[in-house]
């Protein structure tokens, strides 16, 4: 990653941080925010991968990857006031799936998800929960070109903001790690 964070604690702000892979990782309780004037961008991976009780609070920037912009994992915590995070070719928020990885709290007040897709035989999704994870939303929005909000575990809590689903009437695709082929 171009920055790492373990245990620590950094602001990012007033600059671009860009990578091929992770352009920003936090692990081991170590602790990120994200103002305005930062970019964040991975060309070809995930913009922001959060891990072992990181923590990552978003107040404004942008953030654009390729597959994840921001990807939770492992009793991580995620605070979004503010800001716009987006994929070209996956979901804004993705969790991952596998068992030990989830645990994960989501908290969204503001700001911007974008999920859109470019590989054929998938959708979109603006956030993606397969696992044990809570995810908030007290305000914001969540556009994406498939589904808004994919949840298989977990819980979502809905207390205001704006969700839009925006897939295509008639195409279906694999959504998230699934193998299963869905509408939007």
């Amino acid at each position: 990653s171009a920055v790492s964070v373990s245990g620590g604690e950094v602001v990012i702000k007033n600059g671009t941080v860009s990578t091929n892979y992770a352009a920003l990782t936090v692990s081991n309780n170590g602790r990120a925010t994200i103002e305005d004037g930062a970019d964040i961008v991975s060309v070809r991976k995930n913009a922001v991968e959060i891990s072992s009780g990181g923590q990552v609070t978003v107040n404004g920037g942008t953030i654009t990857a390729q597959q994840a912009g921001i990807y939770p994992s492992g009793n991580s915590t995620l605070i979004i006031n503010g800001g716009t995070i987006s994929c070209i070719d996956n979901g804004g928020v993705m969790a991952n799936g596998t068992a030990g990885r989830g645990g994960n709290t989501i908290t969204m007040n503001g700001g911007r998800i974008e999920g859109h897709i470019t590989t054929a035989g998938y959708l979109a999704c603006g956030v993606y929960l397969p696992n044990d994870d809570v995810f908030t939303m007290n305000g914001g929005e969540i556009i994406s070109d498939g589904a808004g909000i994919v949840l298989r575990g977990g819980q979502c809590i809905l207390n205001a903001g704006t969700v839009e689903g925006n897939g295509t009437s008639g195409v279906t695709g694999k959504v998230g790690d699934s193998r299963v082929v869905v509408g939007p």
